[in-house]
């Protein structure tokens, strides 16, 4: 059984299935409690960020357990919601408290140009984190893999852009152009070989590549932790490559719009002297 300090750092950092002895509970009388303000990620336009969340319904604090669905609102936006399945009940001053789930899901927000990146696997890679996320490494890795072997030749599509908008040396595009012909993963790799406009990389090493050789190491041959830290790899990757695409676009698009505007600027007439 784990142990929070507060209710508050339960519904936060507490995955689903947990149980939990807390050592504060905030009672407004003798017999009722209100659930606390949390600080957790809001999804709206207006907000995207952490935001204060609150729930404002009065409670009965007994000692028998009691199931409850926990609605808490952005008071910021006033628009988002997360909701908590709980069970609870009063102990020694405190609780014990039992997460069954909780919607959006567990964990850390997945960023929106990495959810544009896998496209149509959006869904598996949801699924991907909530594996993750819950430390079921053979599960997380499984959905991770597959997201891969679908979606490479659209990561070469989009490394391919950045080469052609950034004028990386033609000898070096057609490598890639090259790899995107292919129809497996493995021979891509080796066609595409270093091939990779140089701000993809990452310390030094294809993305493509690194990918690539963390999903050969087959699922059946490593145990439960090692696909789990394995999954993390793959996730990490694939975050940083959508941050430098989407990097690497904007600025070309940047320089390109600025150069036409001072480029289609008339010169001023120039003075005549006197």
């Amino acid at each position: 059984m784990a142990n929070f300090p507060s209710l508050a750092e339960f519904f936060i950092n507490a995955p689903p299935m947990t149980v939990s002895n807390v050592e504060k509970v905030d009672h407004q009388q003798a017999h009722y409690y209100y659930f606390p303000p949390i600080l957790i990620h809001c999804n709206s336009p207006e907000c995207s960020g952490e935001r204060i969340f609150r729930n404002h319904e009065r409670h009965m604090a007994t000692s028998e357990w009691r199931n409850y669905f926990v609605i808490y609102k952005c008071s910021n936006c006033d628009k988002s919601f997360k909701i908590f399945a709980i069970a609870i009940h009063t102990l020694n001053g405190g609780a014990e408290v039992q997460k069954y789930g909780e919607a959006p899901a567990f964990g850390p927000p997945i960023p929106t140009r990495a959810m544009s990146l896998v496209g149509p696997d959006r869904e598996l890679f949801l699924k991907g984190r909530r594996a993750e996320n819950q430390g079921l490494g053979i599960a997380a890795f499984a959905y991770y893999r597959r997201i891969i072997e679908n979606q490479w030749q659209r990561l070469l599509n989009e490394i391919s852009k950045v080469g052609a908008k950034t004028g990386l040396d033609p000898a070096v595009q057609q490598h890639i152009e090259e790899a995107k012909k292919e129809r497996q993963f493995d021979k891509a790799v080796k066609s595409m070989g270093d091939a990779i406009p140089p701000t993809l990389k990452m310390n030094g090493q294809n993305p493509i590549a690194l990918l690539y050789s963390a999903l050969s190491e087959g699922i059946h041959a490593q145990s439960d932790e090692e696909c789990l830290e394995l999954a993390g790899h793959i996730r990490v990757i694939l975050y940083e490559l959508a941050e430098r695409l989407n990097a690497a676009l904007q600025e070309h698009n940047e320089l390109d719009a600025a150069v036409k505007r001072l480029a289609n600027r008339k010169n001023p007439a120039p003075k005549s002297e006197t």
